[in-house]
């Protein structure tokens, strides 16, 4: 007897983030970003986001993990990057976003 055949799985999930917002909040800056699944099955996804000084010195990074998305989908999702001291001049800055 054997077993039964099993389709494999289509491609992995591609995504892109934007960034949409980045605010001070207790604890560092909570940035705000829109993930969008672009193609392949439904999949979580990470994005990391950096808080930059002047001259774009590092000041924090931290990333975040959507739900799982299916093809089309879209979501917002908030990281708190963990920040000390003051922050005038600083932004904010999506580095990636990669499947989970």
């Amino acid at each position: 007897t054997s077993a039964p055949a099993t389709a494999p799985p289509g491609p992995a999930g591609v995504a892109v983030a934007k960034l949409v917002s980045c605010r001070r909040a207790p604890g560092g800056v909570r940035v705000a970003a829109q993930v969008a699944q672009t193609g392949g099955r439904p999949s979580r996804f990470v994005i990391t986001v950096s808080v930059l000084g002047p001259g774009d010195a590092p000041l924090g990074r931290a990333t975040g993990e959507t739900n799982q998305l299916g093809p089309g989908a879209s979501a917002p999702l908030e990281v708190l990057v963990p920040v000390s001291g003051p922050l005038s001049g600083a932004s904010c800055q999506l580095d990636g976003t990669a499947g989970a």
